[in-house]
């Protein structure tokens, strides 16, 4: 039986928390209350104004690492690079955000998955949509299965990464929640690079593809997670036109990726452009955001459009009448 133990994959369990005082000690007992128990929880506090990190400061528990930040670094990826540099000697890393829940099979259910594929980068499952009292809304189901049409939702599946990238995760983020999944640890640490943090809401969007491409993609229909919603969430306190700057980039990152057609490229960029028309963004305020928020990544967002333009004059006539139409509110 001990030497069973000992043999047991190790997991590095990642609770970034800011300011979820009214959540943590439910998110910390739903990870202490996992049947997989060799794991290590890294709980890195960023800073937060509430009760956050004087729950995790009266923490006494021996697997359980605290790190209190006085101030906020701005940014939740911060804690990201920070697991991953504490990451050697695991065999897999659980990024659990610290507003969400899980069932108490979850971890031994993804570390079986990804002990019996070697070649898999990530494992993720379905989740319910909760609100802040815990009631289900929803459920991710309905999202797999209205944007990313040609495959089996209600069915396991290992998907070759590549694959994943080009049908699925080009278009949107095919992971709805990074709670839901576990990463092999060498997956997760090539991923990881400074460029995450220049992101607010798309960050973890071509995080999975970085993934998906250092491997197979494994999927599990099974409800295992409960996935937050309420007023703090960083997209309810982000406009529009940041967003569509941020899905742009985003888009173009998955689409560098080994596997992803030129074809599929340029249609998740056209449906970018169609939804930032459809809901009326404004074109100068999304100019001052991408130039605000990466000079870099705003010039390869303008040099696509304005191609893309160029190769569809109609698009030009209709893009100028958009702007004088905006501009004379």
């Amino acid at each position: 039986m001990g030497s069973e133990a000992m043999a047991e994959s190790k997991v590095l369990v990642l609770i970034p928390s800011y300011n979820h005082g009214p959540f943590i000690q439910e998110r910390v007992e739903s990870i202490l209350g996992q049947d997989h128990k060799a794991f290590t929880v890294l709980a890195i506090d960023d800073g937060s104004t509430d009760n956050t990190a004087s729950y995790l400061r009266s923490l006494s528990v021996e697997n359980v690492i605290v790190r209190i930040r006085e101030r906020n670094s701005g940014s939740p990826f911060s804690a990201w690079r920070e697991a991953a540099k504490a990451a050697d000697g695991y065999d897999y890393v659980w990024i659990a955000e610290s507003d969400d829940v899980a069932q108490p099979t979850f971890l031994s259910r993804a570390v079986a998955a990804l002990d019996a594929s070697p070649g898999s980068a990530f494992y993720y499952c379905n989740s319910w949509h909760i609100d802040e009292d815990g009631e289900k809304i929803g459920h991710t189901i309905n999202y797999l299965g209205e944007h990313f049409k040609g495959q089996d939702w209600l069915s396991p599946a290992e998907i070759d990464g590549c694959d994943f990238n080009n049908r699925y995760q080009v278009f949107g983020n095919a992971v709805p929640n990074m709670s839901s999944m576990v990463m092999r640890r060498s997956s997760f640490q090539s991923a990881i690079d400074d460029q995450l943090d220049r992101y607010r809401l798309a960050a973890d969007w071509f995080f999975v593809g970085r993934l998906a491409n250092s491997g197979n993609v494994l999927f599990d229909p099974w409800t295992g997670n409960g996935f937050r919603h309420h007023a703090r969430t960083a997209r309810a306190e982000t406009r529009l036109e940041r967003l569509t700057f941020e899905y742009f980039r985003a888009i173009q990152i998955v689409g560098q990726l080994k596997g992803v057609e030129q074809a599929a490229f340029e249609e998740a960029m056209k449906r970018c452009t169609v939804m930032f028309i459809h809901q009326r963004g404004s074109p100068i305020t999304f100019l001052k955001q991408a130039l605000r928020n990466d000079p870099a990544g705003a010039v390869r967002v303008l040099l696509h459009l304005a191609s893309r333009a160029l190769r569809h004059p109609r698009l030009v006539s209709g893009a100028i009448s958009y702007i004088s139409r905006r501009s004379a509110r």
